[in-house]
């Protein structure tokens, strides 16, 4: 199965689209953000009660016993880019007045 891990894959696209805004103003004060440490984060979840991609069922079930970032991040990565770079490209961060 593909290492689609919708959490992860969010948290990485918000951390383009974040970073994508930065690159757009360059006298914004944010710090630029690593995408795949944002997905790494959002896979394991959160003392706060927010689950990740690894507590869920369908993916448990799915991956069965190999069910860890760290061994699909490569491929993760390059499904994640794939699905979703258009959407912090500076041409749609900038038409979508971000």
């Amino acid at each position: 199965p593909l290492p689609f891990f919708p959490n992860a894959a969010e948290a990485y696209r918000a951390s383009m689209v974040h970073n994508a805004r930065i690159e757009r103003n360059p006298k914004s004060r944010a710090k630029p953000q690593l995408p795949i440490e944002k997905a790494a984060a959002a896979f394991t979840g959160n003392d706060f009660g927010a689950p990740g991609d690894e507590d869920d069922p369908y993916l448990q079930l799915c991956f069965r016993d190999t069910l860890t970032f760290d061994t699909q991040r490569a491929v993760f990565e390059r499904l994640t880019k794939l699905l979703f770079e258009a959407s912090w490209s500076p041409h749609m961060v900038a038409g979508a007045n971000l």
